[in-house]
């Protein structure tokens, strides 16, 4: 199986423990991680006074060069944090931008390993999700980060 670049991304955001604290999760005796990809699932969203934090692939493209793929590609991908008040989010946003833009080295997972280079911070937007009443919505806060990553080149048979 492929280390892919969703993997890697969220491989980046966890590696340091500021992020990790933010978005830690223990119970019954193992730690997991409120950052979901696509969409959070219900319980993280019915769970009232946490915060998480969702990621997805905007877009992504493979460089190539006169003899096709060249093993790098270039990928956007957006973060939102969600949380019940505006400042919370801004605080976790905050922290995932401050360990994550700039970012360059090698990423590893149960998958594999990347590399990225350049992670940059392109776009930063505030919005807010109603709940079913006025006090039951979720500040949210839209990181969108581009990058360069490794990626696996399919070898011709």
């Amino acid at each position: 199986m492929n280390y892919t670049i969703a993997e890697g991304f969220r491989d980046c955001l966890l590696r340091t423990t500021a992020v990790q604290d933010l978005l830690a999760d223990t119970g019954a005796g193992t730690t997991t991680y409120r950052l979901y990809p696509n969409t959070a699932p219900q319980s993280a969203i019915d769970n009232e006074p946490t915060s998480y934090a969702t990621y997805f692939i905007v877009s992504g493209t493979s460089a190539r060069h006169l003899r096709g793929p060249c093993g790098i590609g270039e990928a956007r991908i957006q973060v939102d944090v969600y949380a019940r008040s505006y400042l919370t989010a801004q605080q976790i946003a905050e922290t995932i931008r401050e360990n994550v833009d700039g970012y360059s080295g090698e990423i590893s997972g149960t998958n594999g390993t990347m590399t990225l280079r350049d992670v940059r911070l392109e776009d930063r937007r505030d919005g807010y999700e109603y709940g079913s009443s006025s006090e039951s919505g979720w500040h949210r806060v839209s990181l969108d980060f581009a990058m360069w990553h490794s990626q696996s080149i399919a070898v011709a048979v």
